[in-house]
């Protein structure tokens, strides 16, 4: 016998259909005995409504109450099983792919199934029947079905009779709700609408849980940002007090000089050499005031980065430029400087300007480094494949301790302050490479002293994706620490 559907199956009689008892005998025995029939199946048709009824209101306060899904689903399942008088009920969930269901929950079924055995979600089955057909689905007896074949979960367990509902989710069926049976079994559309009624109070249980994971992932992301932005907010200070404590640090030293100088000459006024003590006093304050003013520019150099000026540029040139620049630091530290300049190097888009600065920054850098009057400095220019051009600048100085090697370009950060350095050269350096669009690393053994390689686009080409803004190299830092 085919399986019926709800609609298909449950048609109520003609009204106008002739009463078979009422012609046959009148008001005679059978009639009253065929009218307490009825009477007593009316009965029973109530009381088996108020059993559903008061099933579902204990269930539904239970999920309102319950947080743990499979403590919901187990709860359904079994007063399911209870109040149809079935042996076997699950609930099985559509997996991700769509393909297969997994049998989430249930009672009756043989022990290690639930939470690993799987059902066909095509129309071979009866669960993807019922997930194809969107309608209740009541299978009087699976044997004789031909709309589908019995499940390999089904035959198993000898069922014979079943009803399956779809659990509605929010954007495709969740899964779907089964009751079966080992005997022959018909159901009445109250057990149909009981049973839809029931997977209806597990998918609101499912979409009150997605909204709950959803309000509790949000939450840690709202408390991770603002984690995140008192954390950075606290950088901010720390970066606004280490620049506030480097400037007045910096500051103070040429001011407190010009005030010494100043007081030492109001001194010597009637001195027969104040002419002289003057004149010196004066070189001291142009000096240390010049001192001041080049401060104030590094600072609002590193303060206000923005987009420099660029044009395509002989690097070769820029670069001599800068050591010209230098001159005067080299010279007064005795340093020897050694071009290896490429011949074939295509134009660069740069600002020279900035270029020139950091060949001068990386010349200090290199002079402070290096035992007083023993420095050697050597710049090399090359080709670094067809889309790059790189500077090296290598000196053979003290080199740098690895556990200093990271904040080498933090802002006034410096170990030596010979050359009235402030701590400002690197982090400028550091950020001109950024500016276009380079890569910057460096190395450095102690005691052999410290390599900065440069890598820049050539002119009219970007720099190859996935590049990194300047930085210290992994490797590098990796071959220092070893």
């Amino acid at each position: 016998m085919e399986g019926e559907r709800l609609h298909d199956r449950y048609v109520d009689s003609d009204p106008e259909e002739p009463d078979e008892t009422a012609e046959a005998g009148g008001t005679g025995g059978a009639g009253e005995d065929g009218r307490l029939a009825e009477l007593q199946r009316l009965r029973e048709e109530a009381e088996s409504r108020a059993r559903q009824q008061e099933a579902l209101a204990r269930l539904g306060l239970t999920a309102l109450a319950e947080i743990d899904l499979d403590e919901v689903f187990d709860r359904a399942t079994r007063t399911v099983a209870d109040t149809l008088g079935v042996e076997m009920t699950k609930i099985l969930e559509l997996l991700p792919e769509g393909r297969a269901l997994l049998l989430r929950s249930g009672v009756g079924w043989k022990e290690g199934l639930v939470g690993s055995a799987t059902v066909p979600s095509d129309v071979g089955s009866q669960a993807g029947y019922t997930l194809k057909s969107a309608t209740p689905v009541v299978v009087p007896d699976l044997p004789e079905e031909t709309r589908f074949r019995g499940p390999k979960l089904l035959l198993d367990h000898a069922v014979r009779s079943g009803l399956s509902v779809i659990v509605h989710g929010r954007d495709r069926p969740w899964g779907v709700f089964g009751a079966h049976t080992q005997a022959r079994r018909s159901f009445s559309p109250d057990d149909v609408n009981f049973l839809q009624s029931v997977a209806n109070v597990v998918a609101a249980a499912i979409e009150r849980a997605r909204i709950a994971a959803e309000l509790e992932r949000r939450s840690r992301e709202l408390a991770f940002k603002r984690a995140e932005e008192r954390f950075r907010r606290a950088e901010r200070l720390a970066s606004v007090g280490t620049l506030a404590t480097g400037i007045a640090h910096e500051i103070n030293n040429p001011v407190n000089s010009i005030l010494m100088t100043a007081e030492s000459a109001q001194m010597a006024r009637d001195r027969e050499d104040w002419p002289e003590r003057a004149e010196q006093a004066l070189e001291i304050v142009v000096r240390e005031a010049e001192r001041c003013g080049r401060i104030v520019r590094d600072v609002l150099d590193l303060a206000r980065p923005g987009r420099p000026g660029k044009a395509p540029e002989d690097f070769n040139e820029v670069v001599q430029r800068g050591v010209e620049v230098a001159r005067k630091l080299t010279k007064a530290g005795g340093v020897e400087v050694d071009l290896d300049l490429a011949d074939d190097l295509p134009q660069v888009s740069l600002d020279a300007g900035g270029i020139e600065r950091l060949v001068v920054h990386l010349l200090r850098n290199a002079i402070e480094a290096s035992p007083a009057g023993a420095a050697e400095v050597r710049i090399a220019t090359e080709s670094a494949g067809t889309d790059l051009v790189r500077l090296t600048v290598s000196d053979r100085g003290r080199g740098i301790e690895p556990a200093l090697l990271e904040r080498v370009f933090d802002p006034f950060f410096s170990t030596r302050r010979t050359w009235g350095g402030i701590g400002l050269g690197l982090s400028l350096v550091h950020g001109i490479v950024e500016e276009h669009g380079g890569t910057i690393d460096v190395e450095s053994r102690l005691g052999e002293g410290a390599t900065f390689r440069i890598e820049l686009p050539i002119a009219g080409r970007s720099q190859a994706a996935g590049s990194e803004p300047a930085r210290i190299s992994d490797d590098a830092a990796a071959e220092q620490a070893g």
